[in-house]
């Protein structure tokens, strides 16, 4: 159970990581996602960036949820990023 839990956990914080840099700015946010202490404003490199994090994240919570032992360090290098990044 808690495996299971913890593998859609990771696939959701993937899907998060990917939308939130995707998703249109409209004026009523309740915070601006286009701007990162690492890389500023430029949405031009962050966008692909989140991508690539949020399909790291998947393959480790596919992987996790398919018994491969392989998971734990990709899963901590992607979160490690994605934590960075934002």
């Amino acid at each position: 159970m808690l495996h299971t839990a913890l593998g859609v956990f990771i696939l959701a914080h993937a899907a998060v990581t990917g939308v939130i840099w995707l998703v249109p700015l409209t004026e009523g946010a309740p915070f601006n996602p286009s701007h990162s202490w690492l890389l500023g404003d430029s949405r031009a490199i962050a966008a692909p960036l989140s991508v690539v994090l949020a399909v790291g994240l998947a393959v480790a919570g596919v992987a996790l949820l398919s018994h491969q032992a392989w998971w734990a360090p990709v899963g901590l290098a992607f979160a490690s990023a994605a934590v960075g990044f934002m």
